[in-house]
């Protein structure tokens, strides 16, 4: 076998490996954009969960727990000083925001119920969430759906703001919504 021989069958082993890596070179966006719109979470020993049927599951739990959508929340606009949110925030102001910017849609909701479940004058922002809902559970100020709604949209914006999942338009209006109707049942009930 002489040198050129040998140079062909070089360059042919290595032509595709070659092509494939200047294809993920040329596109690397595109290939980003799908792997950030991945609905599906597969991790460690085989847990495996679909977002948006965890939102449409969530949902569902919203409307049967917290059957009230008020259009505005009567939210203190301070808390330690600085402002959280514009004065009576609008349900439609919230998911119109969240569809522009999903993952901030998520994390603004989120607050509202951070918000009610911590009142001005309370000292309570040390405690996580979950945590407040539990003494609240315990202290038989919100019942059993109402804990479970919190625990569930706790962890879906735990994936978003973990960087695990970027939710589509529809599945933050969902999220914002059944966040929404929580966080007004909270309201009622925390003083």
């Amino acid at each position: 076998m002489g040198w050129l021989e040998a140079s062909v069958k070089i360059v042919t082993a290595l032509a595709w490996p070659a092509v494939a890596m200047v294809a993920v070179i040329l596109l690397r966006r595109e290939i980003a954009q799908v792997f950030r719109r991945l609905n599906r979470f597969a991790g460690p020993a085989g847990i495996e969960a679909e977002f948006r049927d965890e939102v449409a599951a969530t949902s569902e739990l919203a409307e049967v727990a917290a059957p009230d959508k008020p259009e505005e929340l009567a939210l203190p606009t301070q808390q330690g000083g600085a402002a959280r949110l514009a004065p009576n925030p609008t349900l439609s102001d919230l998911v119109e925001e969240a569809e522009r910017h999903p993952v901030g849609g998520v994390m603004r909701a989120w607050h509202l119920v951070e918000d009610a479940l911590n009142p001005p004058g309370t000292d309570r922002r040390l405690v996580a969430s979950y945590q407040r809902m539990m003494e609240l559970h315990r202290e038989g100020v919100i019942n059993d759906d109402l804990l479970a709604l919190g625990r569930r949209l706790q962890d879906l914006r735990n994936k978003v703001a973990h960087g695990r999942v970027i939710p589509d338009p529809h599945e933050v209006r969902e999220f914002v919504i059944s966040t929404w109707r929580l966080a007004a049942a909270l309201n009622k009930v925390v003083t």
